[in-house]
């Protein structure tokens, strides 16, 4: 029996958030690393209605998992997420946002500085 993920690209993505979260000593990579590494059943799953109730314009939204396209966003974002709905990418970009994988993220702001976990 396997355990684990069978999708090599997640699991890259898990170990490097590990060690980037190690070697500049930032919790925030080694919390997502974490949640991206739950089993399916328990995977990260969040519409974006609730990114718009827990994020000011100036942070960034990461969602360690899917991102949902229900609900309604008024707000320009800056979401990260390791997959997403067509609808959510839709409704992200009508209003003015714009949508990131998590590899992006980690290139763009490897402190991590003003980015929060959503999940």
């Amino acid at each position: 029996m396997q355990r684990g993920t069978e999708k090599e690209s997640l699991k890259n993505l898990i170990l490097k958030l590990e060690k980037l979260g190690k070697k500049n000593k930032v919790g925030l990579w080694v919390t997502a690393s974490k949640l991206l590494a739950l089993p399916r059943r328990r995977c990260v799953a969040v519409n974006v209605s609730k990114v718009e109730k827990s994020v000011s314009e100036k942070e960034i939204a990461l969602v360690p998992g899917k991102l949902l396209g229900d609900g309604v966003i008024e707000r320009k974002l800056t979401i990260a997420a390791y997959v997403w709905t067509p609808g959510a990418k839709k409704r992200i970009e009508s209003a003015g946002g714009s949508l990131l994988s998590i590899d992006e993220l980690v290139d763009r702001n490897p402190k991590g500085t003003d980015v929060r976990i959503i999940r």
